[in-house]
């Protein structure tokens, strides 16, 4: 076999074209290969980075007389949707947007995801540092809170642990930081550094055309309870 190769080697060499090509598409499909593997394991493979992540589902609007297909939710049916389901524990919802910090010594844009009642237990990730948003701070016009991330933690405030407590400040609300996330956790989107409330009216709720939110559901399991 070596003397096999050898030979095929010396052929290949006298023909240094044909060498290179050969080389070349080697590398093409090798590579190609790769990134499919990569993407596959990535979005099929790979479990999400949540607790009990096959647990988890994207949820869409749709309607056929509007051609709307995979379409964001609407405040206000998804907390319709909550209150008449019986498969899910709980759906929630999340929108971007960024605002300016202005609690430094200059002002900072910041990359917010509001989010619905209920966001941080449908997802389940325990934070780093802190909780996430309790029910009183879920709800239209409660008290003010913020859960920031991993990577805002490490940048602004070094990985500071008594970060607990400082203030976050958006127009004229200030938002004192009850916990930190793991960089995992990116939902619904990488670049997001602050968790809000997304404080919707009454008016709001009741649109149903105003589709917005990035919606996702937790799959109900064997042993949970039907509260």
């Amino acid at each position: 076999m070596s003397r096999d190769i050898l030979r095929t080697y010396r052929s290949l060499i006298r023909r240094p074209t044909f060498f290179f090509a050969v080389v070349i598409t080697m590398a093409l499909g090798i590579g190609a290969n790769s990134a499919i593997f990569s993407v596959i394991d990535a979005v099929l493979l790979k479990p999400l980075p949540y607790p009990g992540g096959d647990r988890l589902m994207a949820i869409f609007e749709s309607s056929p007389q509007q051609h709307l297909f995979r379409f964001p939710v609407a405040p206000g049916r998804l907390e319709e949707w909550n209150r008449m389901n019986q498969t899910f524990t709980g759906i929630a919802g999340a929108y971007v947007e960024n605002q300016a910090d202005t609690s430094g010594p200059l002002p900072e844009k910041l990359a917010c995801a509001k989010v619905s009642p209920r966001f941080f237990s449908v997802l389940g990730t325990p934070p780093l540092l802190g909780r996430g948003l309790n029910p009183e701070e879920e709800v239209f016009n409660g008290p003010a809170a913020a859960v920031i991330s991993e990577r805002l933690w490490s940048r602004r405030f070094n990985r500071d642990p008594q970060v607990l407590g400082m203030m976050l400040r958006f127009a004229d609300q200030g938002y004192p930081i009850v916990g930190v996330v793991p960089d995992s956790f990116r939902f619904p989107s990488d670049t997001v550094d602050v968790w809000i409330r997304a404080n919707l009216p009454p008016v709001v709720m009741r649109a149903r055309d105003a589709r917005y939110y990035a919606a996702v559901a937790r799959v109900r399991g064997v042993f949970d309870n039907d509260d």
